[in-house]
């Protein structure tokens, strides 16, 4: 249910504070083109505030997937 896709993207994030708690950077990965990526993008960043920047990349096929690891290493989430 589509409804339900903000919370748990706050929800994700919270379970990867308590797994990583030192991280101030963290990557997200969303599908492009879908009916919940912006509502997930917003509740993201409401949830992050200034606690840790995020990263978060649209991504459509394989290749957006592999592109965006790279992009996370450059940028700094990946170690």
């Amino acid at each position: 249910m589509s409804f339900l896709v903000g919370a748990l993207g706050a929800k994700r994030l919270e379970l990867l504070r308590q797994l990583a708690p030192k991280a101030t950077t963290i990557g997200v990965l969303l599908t492009r083109n879908s009916p919940e990526t912006e509502a997930e993008r917003k509740d993201l960043e409401a949830a992050a505030q200034a606690r840790q920047q995020l990263i978060i990349l649209d991504v459509g096929a394989g290749r957006d997937i592999g592109d965006a690891f790279a992009t996370f290493i450059q940028r700094g989430p990946v170690r």
